[in-house]
């Protein structure tokens, strides 16, 4: 996501579509500097969710695929009823653990944009650290009543979010 034409995804594009594709600066474009943040934090944590979904796999005992395969069943239904099933809790962490770390986003999107443009990215992590940091340094000036508010805002913002991602993280697995 190199700003400006010199970038490799450009390049890319635009030999993917014979010089068709016009370059654009992915950061700071607001259509496409949460897509470029988003698939920046994917990529981050794609190998972690990999490893986990790889140990579930090697956790499947192999006289399930046995017995299936005696009872006639094709891969299609070995993947259905065995597979999947065998796989829940593990896909039930990483979804939990990924949602999780979406809630503290804040990194990529500092390194990379520091939400902008338009503040087409910002998120409750990044406008909380903000609003934390406007609030220290803002101590001894008449503004610092508002900034409490606003930081109380985005921290009841945050709960309340985590408070929906944990109920319906419950009825998935409860449910």
């Amino acid at each position: 996501f190199a700003p400006g034409p010199q970038g490799l995804l450009n390049h890319v594009l635009d030999t993917l579509t014979l010089g068709g594709w016009r370059p654009r600066d992915f950061l700071h474009d607001p259509a496409g500097s949460l897509p470029a943040v988003s698939l920046t934090s994917i990529w981050q944590g794609v190998g972690f969710q990999m490893i986990l979904r790889l140990a579930a796999l090697q956790g499947i005992p192999r006289e399930l695929y046995d017995a299936a395969r005696v009872d006639g069943a094709n891969r299609w239904q070995q993947f259905v009823f065995i597979t999947l099933p065998q796989l829940r809790n593990a896909m039930i962490f990483v979804v939990l653990v990924t949602t999780i770390l979406a809630f503290r986003l804040f990194d990529q999107v500092q390194i990379m944009t520091q939400g902008g443009p338009n503040h087409a990215t910002t998120t409750v992590m990044y406008e909380a650290v903000n609003t934390a940091f406007e609030l220290l340094c803002d101590v001894a000036s008449p503004e610092f009543h508002p900034l409490i508010q606003k930081g109380k805002d985005v921290a009841a913002a945050a709960v309340l979010l985590s408070a929906v991602g944990a109920a319906l993280i419950g009825l998935l697995v409860f449910g």
